[in-house]
């Protein structure tokens, strides 16, 4: 899973699998510590992963998702632990910051709970309670891999999970920030990129339709208001948070599939977004027709295209 420094300077490569995905780690040795120092700092960040996919993820029945679905719908609810409460008081922010773009409640939306933060405690008031964090866990488990790094003092890292949630912290050696490239994922990994970003204490969070579909043929990105697949082509989103990034990548696409048949209304799909920790998510999405890319926030500048 991870390989030995050599030479100073050689990136460490870490990485697992969890959430039903693969993340990396790169973390680049900038001189300042013994190399194992550097090596234990990124296996504690991979260990913040591992609690995060413990706790959220939909293809653990022992994950305290499943036994808050279990459990939530009991009159007495059920008790969160600290992290979970705190992402959820965020995902309950996001849907309302998105117009229910984004909602982790899927069918019946946000106002099927009944969160108290304080307490920590949740019921469902629905018959059929859904919590799917799909489109926020994967960033939120990078958030705090990045804390973690950033406690112990690394500067140069680029993380990732399935590479559609990217954080990056500092720059790699010689350059300006780490460079991505933006493919649509539906032409394949040897595709030319359809747009090129470079982050530097950024997050990066991609959406698409192409992955994997249930039984109905339904995408793994679905509209909460209906049900129905989000079928825009890509979105992606630039945010200090990868979780905030992850959130609003999902949203621009779901507002983009809504809009499918109104191309009068592709300026307005990604506005209004409301700032968040100070910063504005920047958003882009690319159309079928291949028209201009519709961009917004104070980072849209960061984007290259061929």
């Amino acid at each position: 899973m991870s390989t030995s420094l050599e030479d100073r300077g050689v990136p460490l490569k870490l990485a697992l699998e969890a959430m039903g995905t693969r993340f990396e780690l790169v973390l680049v040795d900038d001189g300042a510590r013994p190399s194992a120092e550097l090596r234990a700092a990124g296996e504690q960040a991979l260990d913040e992963i591992r609690a995060c996919d413990a706790r959220y993820s939909a293809f653990r029945r022992d994950s305290e998702r499943s036994r808050v679905l279990r459990e939530a719908p009991r009159a007495e609810g059920t008790l969160l632990g600290a992290d979970f409460a705190a992402l959820l008081s965020l995902c309950r922010e996001l849907a309302r910051a998105s117009g229910g773009a984004f909602d982790p409640a899927l069918r019946e939306g946000s106002a099927a709970w009944d969160l108290d933060p304080a307490a920590r405690r949740l019921r469902f008031l629905g018959v059929e309670p859904a919590l799917d964090f799909g489109a926020v866990a994967k960033g939120w488990a990078l958030d705090h891999a990045a804390a973690v790094l950033q406690e112990a003092g690394v500067t140069r890292a680029l993380l990732h999970g399935g590479t559609s949630s990217v954080v990056a912290l500092g720059a790699p050696p010689g350059g300006a920030g780490w460079r991505v490239a933006l493919r649509d994922p539906s032409r394949g990994v040897d595709a030319e990129p359809l747009a090129r970003v470079e982050l530097r204490d950024l997050a990066l969070g991609v959406s698409a339709p192409h992955g994997r579909r249930d039984a109905a043929g339904r995408g793994h990105v679905l509209d909460p208001l209906d049900g129905r697949s989000a079928e825009a082509p890509f979105a992606c989103a630039l945010h200090p948070s990868a979780a905030i990034a992850d959130a609003w990548s999902t949203a621009l696409l779901v507002r983009a599939s809504r809009a499918w048949e109104k191309p009068g209304d592709a300026d307005s799909i990604a506005a209004p977004l409301s700032p968040w920790h100070g910063e504005e998510p920047t958003c882009l999405w690319l159309p079928h027709s291949g028209a201009q890319p519709l961009r917004r926030g104070p980072r849209a500048e960061l984007f290259v295209f061929p």
